[in-house]
């Protein structure tokens, strides 16, 4: 929808690794239907409050998707760079910004140092460092009080060694080579709560974008991220409401802790669990757009 104020807020997605923008868009239908009084998923307090709709933005990150693959240095901070460059570039008004796994990650990056800019952050089964405040106090007292952004602009963190790019490559490809006609039993395993929505367009597109040249370079650099910040440190700053919407079937982790430790780092977060795996936002999007519809109301 073309516009936007306060009476029709923006919301920015930003897929996982290995994902697209495309996964996302069973939401975009599923918001759509939330605003229209005909549709049995109409939601009227979304609809008072927004009458004109919602505007909503997904992107390919750089190395994902149908974006270039380019023979650069991948890194979590490229990803929230190129992001807070389309806030700032193409949204150009404030914002809610969502996203999925590293995307998670990525999306509370930015809306940590975009600043007033964002509205309010959503995590759906979010990668990323998070601990209990205990632990985190602990770790701050560990670096004399300072963050992890603190220490990495003062030069006093150690130098950064991941593995040797030859071991890494041969490694990768090997793995890669496995992965690649796996695509579908994998999807279905992280959508434990319903394994029918891994359809061809899904798998098709992941496949597709896999063999792009320089799509094992994007793979390869899962290995040799530098030290993120962490959840609390990137919630702490950016000091706005948080939803986490939580798929608590997750294999990947211990969802339902990660949920508790995710409430818990922070004053303003409001967690809601979804009966689902890794990717909510695909598999249950009703549910999923409702948490997110709710969050944007209030």
């Amino acid at each position: 929808a073309e516009g936007g104020g306060e009476d029709m807020p923006t919301l920015l997605l930003v897929h996982g690794f290995g994902a697209s923008a495309d996964q996302w868009s069973k939401c975009f239908l599923e918001l759509r239907r939330m605003g229209d009084p005909a549709h049995p998923h109409f939601d009227p307090a979304f609809h008072a409050r927004f009458p004109r709709g919602v505007r909503v933005f997904a992107l390919d990150l750089l190395g994902f998707g149908h974006s270039e693959k380019p023979s650069v240095t991948y890194t979590q901070y490229l990803w929230q760079d190129q992001v807070r460059d389309f806030a700032l570039e193409v949204l150009q008004s404030p914002f809610f910004i969502a996203g999925n796994s590293i995307g998670g990650f990525t999306a509370a990056s930015v809306a940590a140092d975009i600043g007033p800019l964002c509205q309010g952050l959503i995590l759906i089964n979010t990668a990323g460092k998070v601990t209990s405040p205990e632990a985190y106090a602990a770790e701050l007292a560990s670096r004399a009080g300072r963050t992890v952004e603190e220490t990495t602009r003062s030069a006093s963190l150690p130098p950064f060694s991941g593995p040797p790019k030859a071991v890494l490559t041969a490694f990768s490809a090997g793995l890669f080579w496995y992965l690649q006609p796996r695509v579908e039993q994998i999807c279905k395993d992280l959508y434990r709560h319903s394994p029918q929505e891994v359809g061809p367009r899904l798998v098709n597109n992941i496949v597709r974008d896999s063999c792009d040249p320089g799509a094992l370079g994007v793979f390869a650099s899962g290995g040799r991220l530098p030290s993120p910040r962490s959840t609390n440190e990137l919630m702490a700053k950016f000091g706005g409401p948080v939803l986490v919407a939580q798929g608590i079937l997750d294999p990947l982790n211990d969802a339902k802790g990660r949920a508790a430790l995710l409430q818990a780092a922070w004053e303003d977060v409001e967690v809601v669990e979804i009966e689902g795996g890794h990717c909510v936002h695909d598999e249950r999007p009703q549910e999923t757009c409702a948490a997110m519809a709710a969050f944007v109301t209030r």
